[in-house]
C-alpha cells in the first residue's frame, strides 16, 4: 500500500497558480502550386519538406490524368475488398465509408492478411481495389500470384509500368513523382485518385468530381 501524500499548505498555492498561456499558433507556410518555398523557410529546406511542398502539384497532375473506369458494374459483385499496406491501407478508409453509405458490401483488409488469412475472399464475386505506391511490393506481387485470372482489380499506383498497373483491369495512376520518404505526396495523390474511384463506382457526376478535385490543389498551396 502506498503511503498517503499530503500537500499541506502548498495545495492552495497550486490551485491559485495561473494556467500556462497557450502557445502562439504556428506560422502558415504558403507555397505555390509548383512547391516553391518562401525564402524565410529555406533554412529548413530538405528532401522531405520538398515532398510536402510538392503536394499541390501532385494533386493537380494526378487529377489532370484521371480517366473513366471501365464498366465493372460493382452491384454485380458480392463484395468490394479494399487492400493495401501501411499508409496505402489507411488512404482507403474514406472510400470504404462512401461505398458502405452507398449500399455496397465493402471491407478493408491489409494485403498480407488478405493473402494468408482471408484468401476465401479472392474469388470471382469480389471486386478488388488495391493501392500500392510502387505497385511491386512483396505483398502486392504475392497477391497478384494468388489471384490467378478472373478476379477484377482496380489499382491505384504511382508507378505506371509496375506489375500491379499492368495486371489491373482498371489502373488509376497517380502522378506524384518519386518520394524521399513515406506518407507524403503519393498518399495525398492517392486520396484524390480514390475519391475519383469512389465517384466512378457510385456513378456520381464526374464532371463535378473533376472540378472539386481541381480545387484541392490551390487549397493546399
Amino acid at each position: 500500500v502506498l503511503p498517503a501524500v499530503s500537500l499541506g499548505p502548498e495545495l492552495p498555492l497550486l490551485l491559485r497558480s495561473p494556467l500556462p498561456r497557450r502557445l502562439p499558433p504556428s506560422p502558415v507556410v504558403r507555397t505555390t502550386i509548383d512547391g516553391e518555398m518562401p525564402r524565410e523557410y529555406r533554412v529548413i529546406e530538405g528532401p522531405y519538406l520538398a515532398d510536402l511542398l510538392y503536394q499541390p502539384r501532385a494533386i493537380s497532375e494526378t487529377v489532370s490524368g484521371l480517366q473513366l473506369l471501365p464498366e465493372l458494374k460493382p452491384e454485380t459483385f458480392d463484395r468490394i475488398v479494399l487492400t493495401g499496406m501501411g499508409g496505402s491501407l489507411h488512404a482507403l478508409h474514406p472510400l470504404n465509408i462512401r461505398l458502405v453509405e452507398h449500399g455496397y458490401t465493402s471491407l478493408m483488409a491489409e494485403t498480407s492478411e488478405l493473402i494468408y488469412s482471408l484468401r476465401r475472399l479472392l474469388d470471382l464475386r469480389t471486386l478488388l481495389v488495391v493501392v500500392s505506391q510502387s505497385g511491386s511490393t512483396a505483398e502486392t506481387l504475392r497477391l497478384l500470384d494468388e489471384l490467378g485470372g478472373g478476379v477484377k482489380v482496380i489499382a491505384v499506383t504511382n508507378t505506371p509500368g509496375s506489375p500491379l498497373a499492368l495486371r489491373a483491369d482498371a489502373p488509376v495512376v497517380t502522378r506524384a513523382g518519386e518520394e524521399f520518404s513515406v506518407s507524403s505526396k503519393p498518399v495525398v495523390a492517392s486520396l484524390a485518385a480514390l475519391h475519383w474511384v469512389g465517384d466512378c463506382l457510385c456513378r456520381k457526376n464526374l464532371v463535378q468530381t473533376r472540378q472539386e478535385l481541381g480545387q484541392a490543389a490551390p487549397t493546399l498551396s
